[in-house]
């Protein structure tokens, strides 16, 4: 089977929504007035609108250069306009584009690796309401690792039990201090404690003496 032959047979077999489909994206140009865009963002294919595209900056001036032919856009094999960064990346980036929001992202990767491409594409707004949802992230963090505080009534005074805690402990560094101070200072010796310490003396026996003293 040739190969016009073979591809005229698979065309005859798709559905009009597919090939409709098909044809919109190869058809996809970036050729003055053209509705749709072909990218090629670090190796991953996107398609998206020419006027989602031009809400960001970079975008806008590429296209821009591009059209007036003062300086043509890289394409790739496929005439896609081709971009050097990360490509899931711009697929969040222009998510942000159509929908003009920030998805609840919680991945701090995520949104760190948002934010540089952010300011990378002149955008902003983008790399604001990162930094602000990182800076969140951060803070909620703290908040749970903080313990939680109880309230306790002492003596008629009400105290959270980490206040209550602080002062028990210098309480007890006070108590250890004074009985150190106590320990150190010397004690006035007693009769029963010198006798009681006092070396026992040897019994006398005859040996003991000599002749000559009697």
């Amino acid at each position: 089977v040739k190969k016009h032959d073979r591809q005229d047979t698979e065309e005859s077999m798709e559905t009009p929504a597919f090939k409709q489909a098909r044809v919109d994206y190869e058809g996809a140009t970036i050729s003055r007035g053209g509705g749709l865009i072909k990218l090629n963002v670090g190796g991953k294919s996107l398609l998206t609108t020419k006027m989602t595209l031009e809400k960001c900056p970079f975008f806008a001036k590429l296209l821009q250069h591009d059209e007036s032919g003062s300086a043509p856009a890289k394409r790739d094999d496929h005439g896609a306009i081709f971009c050097d960064r990360n490509g899931d990346t711009f697929g969040l980036v222009l998510d942000y584009l159509r929908d003009n929001t920030l998805p609840a992202y919680e991945d701090i990767d995520d949104l760190r690796r948002l934010l540089i491409d952010a300011q990378f594409y002149g955008l902003d707004d983008l790399a604001q309401a990162c930094d602000e949802r990182l800076s969140q992230i951060e803070k909620d963090k703290l908040i749970k690792q903080k313990p939680p505080s109880i309230f306790v009534t002492v003596g008629g005074t009400t105290k959270s039990t980490i206040a209550k805690v602080k002062e028990d402990i210098h309480d007890s560094l006070q108590r250890n201090q004074e009985n150190t101070r106590g320990s150190n200072q010397p004690k006035t010796p007693t009769p029963s404690s010198i006798s009681n310490t006092s070396e026992p003396r040897a019994p006398l026996t005859s040996s003991a003496f000599n002749n000559d003293d009697f």
